[in-house]
């Protein structure tokens, strides 16, 4: 009877202790994804720093530069202005990601409509030193400094050469005929000037 009630408690007590190595795995497990998880974000998440610049060769006079974009902070839309002194406007903020943003010139005190503005250019903020080149007008200006904002204005230069290479079939029939038709047009003119 001693022997089994001995027996009976080591089994039970090694059961338990099973129970409970099984159990602190466990919470050593949650422990390390909750810690992973938290240094993760922690490291990944954190706003960076972005600076753009603006250069002007030739700047028009009593003219402002203004980029809106997501503010970190707050997560709403922001519009910034800066001067421009010397032919230069500079901003300064943080991003926690590449975000798509948008510059405009104006004159100062002219009323400006954010809407209907003709002189704009996209660029994407991101951590870096951002550099717009422009001679009097934004939307004519080429972008450089940053990873993304290079390849956009690759993407930008491809896109001009296309547009003045595009067939205009406009000129044939005075209304607007799809570009497709145009590229038929152009490949059918190729294949019998082959023959």
């Amino acid at each position: 009877m001693a022997k089994e009630l001995i027996l009976n408690f080591v089994d039970t007590y090694f059961k338990q202790l099973n129970f409970y190595t099984h159990t602190m795995k466990r919470i050593k497990n949650t422990v390390l994804i909750f810690l992973t998880t938290l240094i993760s974000t922690t490291v990944f998440g954190q706003s960076k720093l972005f600076k753009l610049t603006v250069k002007f060769s030739k700047p028009i006079p009593n003219s402002i530069v203004f980029l809106k974009h997501i503010d970190v902070k707050s997560g709403k839309s922001v519009i910034d202005s800066a001067s421009i002194t010397n032919g230069l406007a500079e901003f300064s903020d943080s991003t926690l990601y590449p975000q798509k943003a948008i510059l405009f010139s104006a004159l100062k005190n002219s009323g400006f409509d954010f809407n209907n503005a003709t002189d704009r250019l996209f660029i994407y903020l991101e951590s870096g030193h951002i550099i717009v080149s422009a001679v009097d007008a934004i939307k004519t200006a080429s972008i450089s400094g940053t990873r993304i904002n290079n390849d956009a204005q690759a993407f930008a230069d491809l896109r001009q050469e296309f547009q003045k290479k595009k067939p205009n079939c406009l000129k044939d029939s005075g209304k607007k005929i799809p570009v497709i038709f145009c590229q038929l047009k152009n490949s059918i003119k190729m294949l019998t000037n082959m023959k």
